[in-house]
């Protein structure tokens, strides 16, 4: 199956990847937070999957901190087994499950 292999400063943090996918993203973000110099540093990964019964699913694979200086590495690889999720929910018009349990 198709995942992606995230790197910070040279070490594997993940192999995120699940057979059922529809959505898989690596994300990236800066947020400048009160004070003009004070920014957060965001790393997820996270993917979606979506049943022919509409059942959507909500997937997030746990990463470390980053900062100045970090070093991301991603690479799209085939796997046998990918390392599982750190949170599944389910997340359609039925049923909207908390993300943060």
């Amino acid at each position: 199956m198709l995942a992606y292999d995230v790197e910070v400063n040279g070490k594997r943090v993940t192999r995120a990847g699940m057979a059922d996918w529809a959505v898989m993203s690596v994300t990236v973000t800066m947020v400048r937070t009160d004070r003009i110099n004070d920014v957060d540093y965001r790393l997820s990964v996270h993917g979606m999957s979506q049943d022919r019964e509409d059942r959507a699913h909500h997937a997030r694979w746990k990463t470390p901190e980053i900062a100045v200086g970090s070093e991301i590495a991603i690479k799209i690889v085939e796997c046998e087994q990918p390392n599982a999720p750190t949170k599944r929910y389910r997340s359609d018009i039925e049923v909207q499950e908390n993300p943060f349990t």
